[in-house]
């Protein structure tokens, strides 16, 4: 489809003028939602994005991790995992839909998840493989942070067992000094 090849060239304007030409010749033309749908999500335009690839995933079920990943783009999370199942459901080799579960995953900091579908997307395609790597990398400063706020508590503890003392001390001097009227 024409449209296509303009969009993968960059020429965002000739893929969708294209695109609608090729629905008003026939409106179940898969291929050119989808070129619409990721048209708009290149411009940000996420609501039309996500209704043109709706129309494509309903006629072409390969387009439901496309949905789900305009979907994640767009921030919403659970529909981009909806649509990711989807996707798995109709074909449990589509390394896209692992992807996009493994980004949604770990927008949620479920990086146990995150990473469980990220490694099923590289497994199945290689280029995956350095989202992976990020995905380890956010782990592995949750982990930072999470240690970093464990000390932070623990001196937080400790300043408030010190206020405690100081409070107590402060009192027992406050009534030593009650005792002798000064």
């Amino acid at each position: 489809m024409l449209g296509k090849i303009y969009y993968n060239s960059g020429n965002v304007d000739k893929a969708i003028e294209s695109a609608k030409k090729a629905i008003e010749h026939n409106p179940k033309n898969a291929d050119a939602y989808s070129v619409l749908g990721n048209s708009f999500s290149d411009r940000e335009n996420y609501a039309l994005a996500i209704e043109h690839m709706e129309k494509a995933a309903n006629l072409d079920n390969k387009y439901f991790s496309w949905l789900g990943d305009i979907y994640h783009n767009s921030g919403n999370v659970d529909k981009a995992i909806e649509s990711a199942n989807k996707a798995i459901e109709h074909n449990p080799k589509n390394a896209q839909a692992y992807y996009v579960l493994g980004e949604s995953y770990s927008d949620r900091k479920n990086y146990a998840l995150a990473i469980e579908y990220m490694e099923k997307a590289a497994n199945l395609d290689p280029e995956y493989f350095a989202d992976l790597g990020k995905v380890h990398e956010k782990q592995e400063i949750s982990i930072k942070q999470m240690n970093l706020l464990g000390k932070q508590l623990s001196i937080i503890q400790t300043m408030h067992r010190h206020m405690m003392y100081w409070d107590i001390a402060y009192r027992m001097q406050k009534s030593m000094l009650l005792q002798l009227n000064i």
